[in-house]
């Protein structure tokens, strides 16, 4: 099954479950589907990041594959029990959040690329290490918006295609600042003709209430980010 049959594949299983499975499939031409049959589908990003669904109550046609996986997103929690079972480390269950409408059109003026200066401020602000930022910032997939010449928040993609990062300084919430800064990403993934999606704590309330105010859909299914250590 090539990558366009793939993505069809889980279209039809669950369009918003496997959205950013479905994303990757169609828009990278150098991601690998390194297992799939009726139990289960397996695909590694070029990014590295494996992406995993299990279609059946068997998980342990993933167990060849456990070896080489440093980072994997998977898909429900049975799954991610097993996962942890096999020696993986399990961060906080995720909502997926898609967007399914058109552009939303704002005035983006305020919004402009970071650049390597902001790379430590966004870091610290995120709570991420300033490497992976400077990687983002690098590959010009993350941006600032502005007050005047003083950065007000942040926001981009992150190297598996979904949005995030999105962090609005303390002085300029409850502004209005998140949801334009959302809307330009959201408008961005369009753009370039990919899925706009996003993975939120299921303890980030206030990222919740944004995703529903900007009519952002909510998978039934939850996701988590599991790692092992080198």
């Amino acid at each position: 099954m090539d990558r366009s049959d793939a993505a069809a594949f889980l279209l039809d299983k669950d369009r918003l479950a496997y959205c950013d499975m479905i994303d990757v499939l169609r828009s990278e031409e150098r991601t690998e589907i390194t297992f799939l049959s009726d139990d289960g589908m397996l695909i590694r990003h070029p990014c590295s990041t494996y992406m995993a669904a299990s279609f059946s109550s068997s998980c342990s046609w993933i167990d060849p594959f456990i070896i080489s996986a440093r980072l994997v997103v998977s898909h429900g929690q049975g799954l991610s029990d097993y996962l942890c079972s096999m020696g993986l480390e399990q961060g906080e269950p995720c909502y997926l959040f898609v967007y399914e409408g058109d552009r939303i059109g704002k005035d983006y003026s305020s919004i402009r690329p970071l650049g390597p200066e902001h790379a430590e401020m966004a870091a610290e602000a995120y709570g991420h290490e300033v490497g992976y930022i400077r990687e983002r910032i690098d590959a010009g997939r993350l941006w600032g918006i502005f007050s005047g010449a003083e950065l007000a928040g942040f926001g981009g993609f992150h190297s598996e295609g979904a949005m995030g990062m999105l962090e609005i300084l303390p002085r300029y919430r409850r502004m209005g600042c998140g949801r334009l800064m959302e809307s330009f990403l959201i408008d961005k993934a369009l753009s370039e003709g990919h899925m706009a999606y996003c993975n939120v704590y299921r303890s980030n309330e206030a990222s919740i209430s944004l995703q529903r105010h900007l009519g952002l859909a909510a998978s039934g299914m939850l996701t988590s980010w599991l790692w092992k250590d080198a």
